[in-house]
C-alpha cells in the first residue's frame, strides 16, 4: 500500500474521531452555563496573521471561557491584498490550541452582489452552521454569538472582555451591534441562524446605486458592511449601547506590507491575483467539532493535509 493511500486513510480516521459521539458531557456544560453567559465565537476567513503569537494569544484572552470556532481558508486568496504563500502547519496548529471546532477550506469560494469582499459571507455562513451543529449535539443554548476575522487582534490591556460587552444588552431578547466592522455581537440563536444564511443576504441595486448608503462615491462596488447590517437589522439595535470604541487592530502580514508599498487600500481595492479561481462548492474538511479530542500531532497532520490540498 502506497504512502499516499496510508496518509489518506489516517486522515479519514482522524476526521471520524472528531465527529463521533464522544462529546463534552452535558453536566459540565450545564455547570459552566450557570456561572456566566455562554458565548460562541466564529473566527472566519483566511489565516493571514492569526499564526502570530501576539494575535492568537490576544484572541484567547479576550474570548476567555467562550467557545471558539474557526472556519479557516488555507489557500491563496483571490484578493491581491490576501495571503499568497503556503502556510506552516505547525504555526496554524499552535494558533488553534484552544479551539472548540475547526473547519479548513482549501479552494476559494464565489462571492455575491458584485462585491469581492462578500466572499467572507460564505465563510461566516459555514462557521455558523458548525456552531449550530455543535450546539444541537451537546444540548447547548448560547446566550450570544460573535463574528470576527482571523487577523483581528483584540486589545486585552484595556481590561475589556466580550462578557463586559454583553452586559450592555442585558434584558434584550435579540440584538445586533457592530464594533468598527471587525467584531459583530449578536443574540443567539437568532444571530447564528441568520449568519448561517449569509450568502442569501439581499444585494444592493448596483445599476441604480441604491440605497445610497450602500455605496461610496469613490468606488463602484457596494459596501459589504451595509449588506451585512441590513441582513441583521431585524434583530434590533442596542438600547443601552456600549462605547463605540475600536476593540482591536487588524494585524497585517509582511507579504501584505510588501504588496501594498506606495499604494493605498483604495488603489488595491477589487484587484485580484492571476490564476486564482472561485468555486460554488469549494473543497473543505468535514466540520471538526471536537478539536480538543485530538493530540497536537493529529491536529497538525490534518492541517498539513489540507494545506497541501490547496497547493
Amino acid at each position: 500500500m502506497g504512502s499516499a493511500v496510508l496518509r489518506a486513510l489516517t486522515i479519514c480516521a482522524l476526521l471520524l474521531k472528531t465527529t463521533s459521539s464522544s462529546f463534552v458531557s452535558n453536566d459540565s456544560l450545564t455547570t459552566r452555563q450557570t456561572l456566566r453567559p455562554r458565548i460562541a465565537v466564529c473566527i472566519a476567513g483566511a489565516v493571514r496573521s492569526l499564526t502570530e503569537r501576539e494575535v492568537y494569544s490576544s484572541i484567547y484572552k479576550f474570548y476567555e471561557d467562550a467557545d471558539i470556532f474557526y472556519h479557516l481558508y488555507v489557500g491563496v486568496e483571490l484578493s491581491i491584498r490576501g495571503q499568497r504563500k503556503s502556510l506552516n502547519s505547525r504555526d496554524v496548529t499552535n494558533a488553534l490550541v484552544n479551539a472548540t471546532g475547526v473547519r479548513l477550506q482549501y479552494n476559494e469560494n464565489d462571492y455575491t452582489c458584485g462585491q469581492q469582499t462578500t466572499g467572507k459571507f460564505y465563510k461566516d455562513e459555514q462557521c455558523a452552521r458548525m456552531v449550530l451543529r455543535f450546539a444541537a449535539m451537546n444540548n447547548i443554548t448560547y446566550d450570544a454569538f460573535i463574528l470576527t476575522r482571523p487577523d483581528y487582534m483584540p486589545y486585552v490591556e484595556s481590561n475589556t472582555s466580550v462578557f463586559k460587552l454583553l452586559s450592555f444588552f442585558e434584558g434584550q431578547k435579540t440584538f445586533y451591534h457592530n464594533f468598527g466592522n471587525e467584531i459583530v455581537l449578536l443574540s443567539a440563536p437568532d444571530g447564528v441562524k441568520l449568519t448561517a444564511k449569509m450568502t442569501q443576504a439581499e444585494c444592493c441595486n448596483n445599476k441604480e446605486r441604491s440605497p445610497k448608503g450602500c455605496f461610496f462615491k469613490v468606488l463602484k462596488e457596494p459596501r459589504p458592511n451595509f449588506i451585512a447590517a441590513r441582513h441583521f437589522s431585524g434583530l434590533g439595535k442596542c438600547k443601552r449601547c456600549p462605547p463605540n470604541n475600536e476593540l482591536g487592530v487588524i494585524v497585517r502580514t509582511s507579504e501584505f506590507v510588501v504588496e501594498s508599498q506606495n499604494k493605498t487600500l483604495f488603489q488595491l481595492h477589487g484587484k485580484t491575483k492571476k490564476g486564482v479561481t472561485t468555486n460554488k462548492d469549494p473543497g473543505m474538511s468535514p466540520p471538526m467539532l471536537e478539536w480538543g479530542l485530538l493530540g497536537l500531532e493529529e491536529q497538525e497532520s490534518i492541517i498539513s493535509h489540507f494545506i497541501h490540498a490547496a497547493i
